[in-house]
C-alpha cells in the first residue's frame, strides 16, 4: 500500500519543519549528538498520528500542551519526515502520471543460525539519512535462542538495500556486528537509540532482565557472522549493562517503549506489573519503578506499553482480555474488556494508540460483540476489532470475520493481532472516509448442525461508523458485506 501525506495546512506544514529540524540539531536526554540519523521499531506501529491540526485549532480547543508535546515527538517527526518523502515520489511535477509501485519479490535472506525472531516481534532499524537509503543503514535482530561461542543472540545487518537492482550490490547484506549476550533467549523486540549507538532488549529468563548495549566501534573483534560473534568488552569497546527486575516472574510478550524526551523506558513482565527504568540512553541504567504499577493483581503475561506523551498515559493489554490504562507516574489502574480472556480472548498484542486525537485500537481473536451480516445485527462471540477514547469510555467492539447462524463461536486459530489503518486515516481520522484493515480466519457455517471450520481468507476492511466488514479482494475497498 502507498502511504501519501497531503498537505493540512500552512501553519502545519510550518510547524513541521521547524520541529524536525530542531530534533535533528538537539539530542534528546543527553545522547550522543555526532549521529543525526533515525531509529525505527515496532513502537513506531502502535503510536501513530492522525491529523493533529494546526496550533489555532490547538488554542481553540484548549490542547496546546498535547499539540505542542505531539510536535517534538521523535515518533511524530519521523512519520510525517517519511510520509511527505512518499509525497514527493508519488507527486511528480513534470505533468507525468505516477508509476505504480513494482512488484514484491524477495531481495536476499540470511540466516539466523538455530534461533528466529520471536512471532510478532521485530527487528529495530536505523537510517542514516531521514530521506535517502543508505547502504551504512542498518538493522538490528534480537534472536529467541540461548547465546553460545557459535550463536549470537544479537545482530545487526547492514548493506539492506541489496539484492537484484538494489543500491548495495546484488549479494546479500552483510554484518555489521554480532554479539552474544547473557545467557537466555532474546524473545521480544529491540529498541535503538535517536543517535543509533546504543540497544535496549530484554533478556528473557527468570528473572527478566532489561539491557542497554553500547555498539562497539573500535577493537579486533565486534563479531563477524551470527555464527562466529563477539563478546561485550572482549577485544572491542562494546558495553552491556544488565538489570534483573519482577524477581517471581519472566517476561514472554513485552518490549520496552522508550521515551526518548525524558531517557525512560517503560516495560512489563509476566507477573502483571509495569517497570521503569530511567535513565536508559544518556547513562548508567538504573530501575527505578520497581514495580511503578501493579496492572493486575494476579500474575498475567502483559503486552508491550505504548506511551502517548502527549496525555502522560500509558497503554498495555494482558492475557486477560482486557486493555489497561495508567498514567506515566504510575497511580491508579482502568481497564475495558476487549476479548473474553480464553485461549484466543486475550489482547496478544500492543494496542494502537493515535495520539492526536486520543483514540484506541485493539483486537483478540475471541469476545462477544454485535456482528452485522446482511443488514441483521446479532451479538454472539467473534474475534474482535476494538476502538475507544483514551479514557476507555464508549468503547466499540466489531465482529471480524465471522459469519454466523446466530449461536456464534470464536474460531480456533492463531491469537488475532494488530491491525492497521489505511492512508485516509492518517488525514480523515475523524471522519467516517476510513478504514481498519485487520487480518483474520472467517467462519464459514454450512448449516445449523455442522460445526464451524476456519478458512483463512486474508485481511478484512473494517469501516469506520457502519462497522460493515469487507473482505479485501481485487479492487478493494468494497461497499459489500462479509459472505
Amino acid at each position: 500500500m502507498n502511504f501519501v501525506i497531503r498537505p493540512w495546512s500552512r501553519v502545519f506544514r510550518i510547524s513541521s519543519a521547524i520541529a524536525i529540524a530542531a530534533a535533528l540539531i538537539i539530542p534528546a536526554a543527553g545522547q550522543n549528538p555526532h549521529r543525526q540519523g533515525v531509529p525505527e521499531d515496532w513502537s513506531h506501529q502502535h503510536l501513530i498520528f492522525s491529523n493533529p491540526g494546526t496550533i489555532v485549532d490547538a488554542l481553540k480547543n484548549g490542547k496546546l500542551n498535547e499539540w505542542n508535546a505531539i510536535q517534538k515527538d521523535p515518533r511524530f517527526i519521523l512519520q510525517q519526515t517519511k510520509r511527505n518523502a512518499v509525497q514527493n515520489v508519488a507527486s511528480p511535477t513534470n505533468g507525468s502520471k505516477t508509476q505504480p509501485p513494482p512488484a514484491v519479490t524477495r531481495d536476499w535472506n540470511v540466516p539466523l543460525g538455530s534461533g528466529t525472531v520471536a512471532a510478532n516481534m521485530f527487528p529495530a532499524k536505523y537510517s542514516f539519512d531521514l530521506t535517502t537509503a543508505l547502504c551504512t543503514d542498518f538493522a538490528v535482530f534480537a534472536i529467541s535462542v540461548a547465546p553460545s561461542a557459535t550463536q549470537a543472540n544479537l545482530v545487526a545487518f547492514k548493506n539492506l538495500y541489496s539484492g537484484s537492482g538494489g543500491s548495495c550490490g546484488t549479494a546479500n547484506p552483510t554484518v555489521a556486528w554480532s554479539y552474544r549476550i547473557g545467557t537466555g533467549a532474546l524473545s521480544t523486540s529491540p529498541v535503538l537509540s535517536l543517535n543509533g549507538m546504543q540497544v535496549a532488549f530484554i533478556e528473557h529468563s527468570s528473572p527478566p532482565k532489561f539491557h542497554v548495549l553500547t555498539i562497539g566501534t573500535t577493537g579486533t573483534d565486534n563479531g563477524v557472522s551470527v555464527f562466529v560473534p563477539a563478546t561485550p568488552g572482549t577485544n572491542n569497546n562494546a558495553s552491556d549493562a544488565a538489570i534483573a527486575y519482577s524477581a517471581a516472574s519472566t517476561n514472554t510478550h513485552s518490549s520496552p517503549f522508550v521515551n526518548y524526551d525524558t531517557d525512560t523506558a517503560f516495560v512489563a513482565a509476566d507477573d502483571g506489573k509495569l517497570y521503569t527504568f530511567h535513565p536508559v540512553f544518556s547513562g548508567p541504567p538504573a530501575l527505578v519503578g520497581n514495580p511503578l504499577v501493579m496492572i493486575n493483581a494476579s500474575p498475567e503475561v502483559l503486552t508491550s506499553p505504548v506511551v502517548d506523551l502527549s496525555t502522560s498515559k500509558v497503554f498495555i493489554g494482558g492475557n486477560s482480555g482486557k486493555l489497561y490504562s495508567v498514567g506515566t507516574a504510575g497511580g491508579a489502574v482502568s481497564s475495558v474488556v476487549v476479548g473474553n480472556g480464553t485461549l484466543n480472548g486475550t489482547v496478544a498484542d500492543p494496542p494502537i494508540v493515535d495520539s492526536s486525537i486520543g483514540k484506541l485500537f485493539a483486537t483478540s481473536g475471541c469476545g462477544t460483540t454485535t456482528v452485522t451480516l446482511n443488514g441483521i445485527s446479532t451479538t454472539t462471540s467473534a474475534s474482535v476489532l476494538f476502538e475507544s477514547p483514551e479514557d476507555l469510555s464508549s468503547p466499540i467492539r466489531v465482529g471480524v470475520g465471522q459469519s454466523t447462524n446466530g449461536t456464534g463461536s470464536c474460531p480456533s486459530t492463531p491469537k488475532l493481532h494488530a491491525p492497521a489503518p489505511d492512508d485516509n486515516y492518517y488525514t480523515n481520522a475523524t471522519s467516517g472516509n476510513w478504514h481498519m484493515v485487520v487480518c483474520g480466519v472467517e467462519i464459514v457455517v454450512n448449516n445449523a448442525a455442522a460445526p464451524k471450520t476456519g478458512r483463512p481468507t486474508g485481511c478484512f476492511l473494517v469501516t469506520q461508523l457502519r462497522y460493515e466488514l469487507s473482505t479485501l479482494q481485487a479492487g478493494w475497498p468494497k461497499s459489500a458485506e462479509a459472505p
